[in-house]
């Protein structure tokens, strides 16, 4: 994924954000994920989900204000950007850093899909089932890639992607 899908939204609040401000920062996680279960052979369960949320901070009158919503729309994002003075703050300060641009990625080793983690987990519950004493089995995978893009007023852009896979084996 390419951290311009989010590039509007992220200057978009951020320039809004600091309209309200001494200091803003915006944070965007775009969250997907796929898992299967198996269980005694037979596919029990599979989900699939996307989640996307958007985090504003802002200090003003040296206080630190915060709000999260799932809705990147413009008008929602102005509308809780306006609301921020309503909230009680809490009095911060900041220590003076430079600013960074910057990209981390974690490459997978190999491309996952859905139809290969199915595969995967059904060839690792037919083995289970040849050793004939074990009464139950469940095979359960999962795998999850998290973007994440952050930007500031002070100009520092940050794009993050970690790619998580997880399996477990219950008999």
């Amino acid at each position: 994924m390419s951290s311009g899908l989010y590039e509007g939204v992220i200057d978009f609040a951020l320039s809004e954000a600091e309209k309200k401000s001494e200091y803003a920062e915006v944070y965007i996680e775009d969250d997907k994920a796929f898992s299967f279960a198996i269980e005694q052979g037979r596919l029990n369960g599979s989900a699939s989900s996307e989640k996307v949320g958007l985090r504003i901070r802002i200090i003003s009158n040296g206080c630190l204000y915060t709000v999260s919503t799932n809705n990147l729309e413009k008008g929602n994002i102005e509308k809780l950007i306006s609301r921020f003075r309503k909230f009680k703050g809490k009095k911060t300060a900041l220590s003076e850093e430079k600013s960074v641009s910057a990209s981390y990625v974690v490459k997978e080793k190999k491309a996952v899909d859905e139809e290969s983690m199915l595969k995967a987990l059904v060839s690792v519950d037919k083995g289970i089932a040849e050793a004939k004493h074990i009464a139950f089995r469940g095979v359960y995978g999962s795998f999850d890639v998290s973007d994440t893009y952050f930007a500031n007023s002070d100009g520092s852009k940050v794009h993050g992607r970690v790619p998580i896979i997880s399996a477990f084996v219950n008999f």
